[in-house]
């Protein structure tokens, strides 16, 4: 089993969303999101997926 965190936006506020994921995906990179998640006793592999996307996971409701 798999299990995903997420935000939720309005659909106007794209943009938005858009620098949350950008500087999410910087802080991935980091490292910082896996040693956060860690430091609260969850495994490193479940911290950060890196092979799907939030739209690949909402399909035709993502906007």
């Amino acid at each position: 089993m798999v299990n995903y965190s997420s935000f939720g936006f309005r659909p106007e506020d794209k943009g938005f969303r858009d620098l949350i994921d950008q500087g999410l995906a910087q802080k991935n990179r980091e490292g910082v999101i896996a040693k956060t998640i860690m430091s609260f006793g969850f495994p490193g592999r479940e911290a950060t997926p890196t092979d799907v996307t939030a739209k690949e996971l909402c399909g035709s409701v993502y906007r």
